[in-house]
C-alpha cells in the first residue's frame, strides 16, 4: 500500500514546492552574427526542467530550440528575449541540444542559460517501486508457506478408507459393550429376583 502511495506522489508537481535537485548553467557566451551555437546536455526521461534563457546584444534576442540526438525538434519557444522563463519535462533518457540561432541578426550576442533539474519524480518512483516488489514478495513468501503447511497437514490425514475401517471397528466395540452390558443387566435382574423369592420363602422352625 505504501509503495502505490509513494508511485503516485512521483506524479506530484514537486518542482512547484521543493528546491531544485540539481542547477546546470552556462553564460557569456558570444554568437556571431548568422551563426548559432549549441550546448548539449544528457537528462533523464521525466526530469522536471525549469530553464531561463539570458540575451545580451542587438535587440536582446535569440532564437532558442531544444532538440534530441537524432536532431528531432522536442521544445521550440522561438524568438525569446533576454531572462524568459520556460518549463519542459525531458520525454526520454538522453543527449539534449540546446541550440542558440542568431542567423536572423547582424549583431552578435551574448548568451547563457540556468536550468533547475528536478528528480523528485524517479526518487518516489523507485522508492514506490521497491516498496511493491517487497511487498509481493511477502506475499508470495506467506502463501508459499501457507500452501507448504496445508500440503503437510493434508498429508499427515488418513485416507477416506482408513477413517471408514477405524470408524468400523469402532461401532463394532461399541456393540459388542453394549451386548455385554445387556447381559450384565440381566444376570443382575435374575440375582435380585432370586434373592426376593429367598426372602419371601417360610422360614423353618
Amino acid at each position: 500500500m505504501i509503495g502505490v502511495i509513494l508511485m503516485f506522489l512521483s506524479f506530484f508537481p514537486w518542482d512547484k514546492f521543493l528546491p531544485p535537485w540539481k542547477v546546470m548553467q552556462d553564460k557569456d557566451w558570444v554568437v556571431d552574427s548568422g551563426k548559432e551555437i549549441v550546448f548539449q546536455l544528457e537528462l533523464l526521461w521525466g526530469d522536471a526542467i525549469q530553464g531561463q534563457i539570458w540575451c545580451n546584444g542587438g535587440n536582446d534576442d535569440v532564437y532558442f530550440l531544444i532538440t534530441d540526438s537524432g536532431n528531432n525538434i522536442c521544445l521550440d519557444p522561438g524568438r525569446l528575449y533576454s531572462g524568459h522563463r520556460f518549463m519542459w519535462h525531458v520525454p526520454y533518457n538522453g543527449i539534449y541540444s540546446l541550440k542558440f540561432d542568431n542567423t536572423f541578426s547582424e549583431s552578435s550576442k551574448d548568451v547563457g542559460y540556468s536550468l533547475a533539474s528536478y528528480y523528485y519524480k524517479h526518487v518516489f518512483l523507485i522508492i514506490g517501486v521497491i516498496f511493491v516488489a517487497g511487498g509481493l514478495f511477502l506475499t508470495l513468501k506467506e502463501a508459499t508457506k501457507t500452501a507448504i503447511a496445508g500440503s503437510e497437514r493434508d498429508s499427515k490425514q488418513p485416507s477416506p478408507i482408513m477413517v471408514e475401517a477405524a470408524s468400523k471397528k469402532l461401532i463394532e466395540g461399541l456393540q459388542k459393550e453394549t451386548e455385554d452390558l445387556k447381559s450384565a443387566v440381566k444376570d443382575l435382574q435374575t440375582t435380585i429376583v432370586e434373592l426376593l423369592e429367598r426372602a419371601r420363602e417360610p422360614k423353618s422352625g
